[in-house]
């Protein structure tokens, strides 16, 4: 007997993703600076909120993250596998610089479980900070 396991969360996982693409909760606060941004999405995603996290990233991005979420559902199976994954999103906000050049923004972020560095670029969008993900290096 097949197992359905992984095409049913894959399924359910792009439902959830699909049906929070609606109007949803006002994050303007935490999209006033490139830092709080940052947190926002580094945090929602590493609680597995990526409906939160959508808000939070440019949405050429969105792509991205619903791969990673995709991810992260086939190695649920695997909690050391996932974990190992979670690890490297979850960072310690305390070093992150931002500088603007050339008009854009970008961002490092160190460090994550791994002591592993990231660059973010960043865009403002209707006054909002949104972050241009780059999680396909995950």
């Amino acid at each position: 007997m097949p197992n359905w396991t992984p095409i049913l969360l894959f399924i359910l996982g792009l439902s959830l993703l699909t049906a929070c693409q609606e109007e949803g909760p006002d994050y303007s606060q935490e999209q006033q600076t490139p830092q709080a941004a940052i947190k926002a999405f580094y945090t929602a995603v590493a609680a597995e909120d990526f409906a939160k996290a959508e808000a939070f990233c440019e949405p050429s991005s969105q792509q991205q993250l619903r791969y990673f979420a995709t991810e992260l559902q086939f190695k649920s199976a695997k909690p050391a596998q996932k974990e190992a994954l979670l690890d490297k999103v979850r960072f310690d906000f305390s070093q992150l610089d931002c500088q603007e050049k050339d008009g854009s923004t970008s961002c490092q972020l160190c460090c994550n479980t791994n002591q592993e560095a990231v660059d973010i670029e960043m865009v403002q969008r209707e006054g909002k900070w949104l972050v241009v993900a780059n999680l396909d290096n995950y």
